[in-house]
């Protein structure tokens, strides 16, 4: 279904901790920060920490139930399944599922989380050893999710190329800080304000 910002009233929002803004007050999220450029529209954030994608899904299909006018849905997931071990194929394959159906159902648009920093080892993300190993398998998803999202004329929003791999924009080296989760706001509202 078509991306119709300009009669849009409401856009939920699915995803983990990224999307929840971890790491920052909620005033600082950027979700958040959204709203407060453009209070025509309101925004409701279901961003869970930890959450997985099949987690994500989970949760979003509980709207799916009955009928949204003029609303929208934002999904980013999968750096929780990449940092647990589970295969990136094994992700491929439910985004590209799921999406698939659910573009046939509301409006969606899907965000490609952004990719890892050293920090995140010292922070106790994760070890040495599986950093480079994560980051890749992390932009080969994107590089996925962006071609399928084309294919199937899904908007999506690029956080993985657009947002600064460089330890300033983030907390602990996965989340981003406070000017982090700014810059991921000016990313996002053209594509989510009027």
């Amino acid at each position: 279904m078509d991306w119709d910002i300009q009669n849009a009233n409401s856009i939920h929002f699915f995803g983990d901790s990224l999307t929840a803004g971890y790491g920052t007050l909620p005033q600082y999220g950027w979700i958040y920060q959204i709203s407060r450029r453009c209070p025509a529209i309101q925004y409701y954030n279901h961003g869970l920490c930890g959450a997985g994608l099949e987690d994500i899904f989970d949760s979003l299909s509980l709207f799916l139930s009955s009928p949204h006018e003029n609303t929208l849905f934002f999904m980013m997931g999968g750096t929780n399944d990449i940092l647990s071990g589970i295969r990136v194929t094994h992700l491929e394959k439910m985004m590209l599922s799921e999406i698939n159906k659910l573009n046939k159902k509301i409006p969606l648009c899907i965000g490609i989380p952004p990719l890892m920093t050293p920090l995140s080892i010292t922070t106790g993300w994760q070890t040495h050893f599986a950093f480079t190993k994560n980051n890749k398998y992390l932009k080969d998803y994107g590089s996925f999710l962006k071609a399928n999202c084309i294919d199937l004329d899904i908007l999506f929003i690029d956080f993985s190329t657009a947002f600064p791999l460089d330890n300033a924009w983030y907390s602990d080296g996965i989340h981003p800080n406070e000017k982090g989760y700014s810059k991921f706001a000016d990313i996002a509202t053209p594509y989510m304000s009027i």
